[in-house]
């Protein structure tokens, strides 16, 4: 770090006198003199060489050189600091603007040339030994915040402070107002008052070839016609406006300096103030140049002092009129350029809203045809599956009929043959409790009953031990040595594995018939006709899969079920009566099998005591289950309770 400071006796209690006018008129009387600043403080911060990745500058210190030697010239107290890291940088201002800000009738300058940065919204100074932003927290801690910055700044007691930061960056502390330069020095101007000024704005590149410091330095030399009003002195706020204008224009837009006021209650009212040397030795300080008494001066004075007004009331505009409106006005002068831009810009932004509208309404336009589409063809498909339900349910009611009377001359043949026999007829022998036949009842909804772990059960087809139960699963063992699941008491699933001996060798061949997959979704909505009771239904899909055997490929079907109970019956079971609910089942596999199942549900017991399966559709699909002749179409399957034993602690019961 390198630290100059230009001070001296001289220096530090030189102060600043303006002529104040009797209103905002140029033209209006002077009233009276005052010294606007008992001292004048500067801060000139200039940093070349960055250290963590940031690009090295060349002008920055040069710069700042250059700016302590104007202000040291106009009587300022110069604090000259450059290459500052990150704790010098924040110590530097913190002591600037609460140490030199102590002096209420002070004004203070600070100059800052480096690299600055945005992110988030919000902008950083960044000190020579800052990380880049990729550095993340380590970024943070070393950049000085412009938030922080405002935050020294509202706590000077100085009067007047103007800070101007020769790099590229948005934040906190520009969410300012912008300021028209004042017709004339009014007491209006000796207000406190804290302004910015940046030479570009966030992400934008500015150039390190000392331009924005000289077109500065010529400004404040009375070189340029920075005076908008013409009365001798230079305000923060003509300074910002000339510096918009020229480095926006010279740089063909691409370097947009941004200006104004803090927007803040108490600190947005006057306006910092530099003389101009535009005067003749005998001149007191503050006297206004006297030039202004030729009036083509005075005339191209309120000229430019109209169009300021008028540019500032449109430059925030969206609406490209307002900018045509200047152009036709002020053909050629100060912002033409400038609206220009921005009238291409809106005509840009116009261009890609109509795009973007038109998009939009093709897009939607496209989703509606689908949409009418879509529900076309649901509907269609609607009518085509209730047109195969019908005909479905049409063909099972018929085949109903078939069987049963199928089943009544099957046994009248039955009884012929023992009459011709001279045999006893079986019918005159059977009991009352086989003679009976389902009678329809009426029952109260009914919970679910878990089949306890440790029941064993004998079915007219197959035998089984409940081997564990849980919630509303029971896994279940057959005499055959295979696993299954009965979930809910009614739908039994898993895989049945066999094998093959060959050469004294044993082979797990596979399943000697596919098993199904009860998902989660299935499971629920079994669970979902609980309680039981008439009417309640469910449905779901299932999916049924053979892994492949040592000589066959996989087998894989889809199955939709269609469960409802449709009623109550008291059905003579292992010679007892029970009374049950009656769940019909359809179902349909997408290689076209289809199945209606009747099945008893006694919930006392928590079984299932009586099961008649009808198969019809397509026969099974592959040669490697021909042997299922279950499945064939035409063939049925059937199972009765035999008997049944409960552990001792169960609550399950036949009765």
């Amino acid at each position: 770090m390198t630290v100059v400071t230009f001070s001296g006796v001289a220096a530090e209690t030189r102060g600043f006198s303006v002529s104040l006018r009797e209103n905002a008129d140029k033209d209006a009387a002077v009233i009276e003199e005052v010294e606007l600043f008992g001292a004048s403080y500067a801060l000139v911060i200039g940093i070349d060489a960055y250290e963590n990745g940031w690009p090295h500058l060349s002008n920055a210190v040069k710069d700042a050189t250059l700016i302590a030697d104007l202000l040291k010239e106009r009587g300022f107290s110069v604090d000259l600091k450059l290459n500052l890291k990150a704790r010098e940088l924040d110590r530097a201002l913190e002591d600037f603007f609460l140490l030199r800000g102590e002096d209420p009738n002070a004004r203070l300058f600070a100059w800052f040339a480096g690299h600055g940065h945005t992110e988030n919204d919000e902008g950083f100074l960044i000190p020579a030994d800052a990380p880049r932003p990729e550095a993340g927290g380590r970024f943070r801690v070393k950049a000085l915040s412009l938030r922080r910055m405002g935050e020294y700044v509202r706590l000077a007691q100085s009067k007047h402070a103007f800070a101007v930061f020769d790099s590229c960056f948005s934040g906190t502390v520009f969410d300012s107002a912008r300021a028209l330069p004042p017709a004339a020095v009014t007491r209006a101007t000796t207000l406190p008052v804290r302004q910015f000024l940046t030479s570009g704005d966030a992400g934008q590149t500015v150039s390190d070839d000392g331009g924005f410091r000289e077109l500065f330095i010529r400004a404040l030399k009375g070189e340029e016609n920075a005076d908008a009003n013409g009365d001798g002195y230079l305000t923060a706020s003509e300074v910002g406006l000339f510096l918009t204008d020229r480095a926006t224009n010279l740089t063909q837009s691409k370097q947009t300096p941004r200006y104004g006021k803090l927007r803040d209650k108490g600190w947005d009212r006057g306006d910092f103030v530099f003389g101009l040397p535009t005067r003749s030795p005998n001149t007191k300080p503050g006297t206004p140049p006297t030039n202004l008494s030729n009036p083509s001066a005075m005339a191209e004075a309120a000229k430019l002092q109209q169009e300021t007004v008028f540019w500032e009331s449109i430059k925030e505009s969206g609406d490209a009129a307002a900018y045509q409106a200047y152009l036709a006005q002020y053909p050629g002068e100060t912002f033409s350029a400038l609206a220009e831009v921005k009238i291409a810009s809106i005509q840009r932004s116009q261009a890609l809203m109509e795009n973007e509208r038109k998009n939009l309404q093709a897009e939607k336009e496209r989703l509606e045809e689908e949409r009418r589409r879509l529900a076309s063809e649901a509907e269609r498909r609607n009518r085509e599956l209730e047109a195969r339900l019908k005909a479905e349910r049409e063909r099972l009611a018929a085949e109903r009929t078939r069987l049963a009377a199928a089943e009544r001359r099957s046994e009248a043949e039955r009884q012929r043959r023992q009459l011709a026999a001279g045999m006893p007829n079986r019918s005159a022998e059977t009991t009352p409790a086989e003679k009976a036949l389902p009678i329809s009842i009426e029952l109260p909804a009914a919970e679910f009953v878990l089949v306890p772990k440790g029941t064993r059960v004998e079915y007219d087809t197959q035998q089984f031990q409940v081997i564990d139960a849980a919630r509303n699963e029971a896994e279940i063992l057959t005499k055959a040595g295979n696993h299954f699941k009965l979930t809910a008491g009614i739908f039994q699933s898993g895989e049945r594995v066999f094998t093959t001996v060959n050469d004294g060798k044993i082979f797990a061949d596979g399943c000697s018939k596919p098993s199904l997959k009860v998902s989660k979704t299935a499971h629920a909505a079994l669970l979902g006709l609980f309680p039981l009771k008439v009417g309640n239904g469910t449905k779901f899909d299932l999916e049924e899969y053979a892994p492949p055997t040592a000589f066959d490929v996989p087998y894989v079907d889809e199955w939709s079920f269609d469960l409802v109970v449709e009623g109550a019956e008291a059905i003579t079971v292992v010679n007892r009566r029970l009374d049950t609910f009656v769940i019909r089942t359809m179902a349909r596999s997408s290689l076209g099998r289809v199945f209606e199942q009747r099945q008893w549900y006694h919930p006392k017991s928590g079984l299932v005591v009586k099961s008649v399966r009808e198969w019809s559709g397509k026969q099974q699909p592959a040669e490697q289950y021909a042997s299922l002749k279950n499945t064939d179409a035409g063939s049925s399957e059937r199972y009765e309770l035999r008997s049944v034993t409960f552990p001792a602690q169960a609550k399950n019961t036949l009765k």
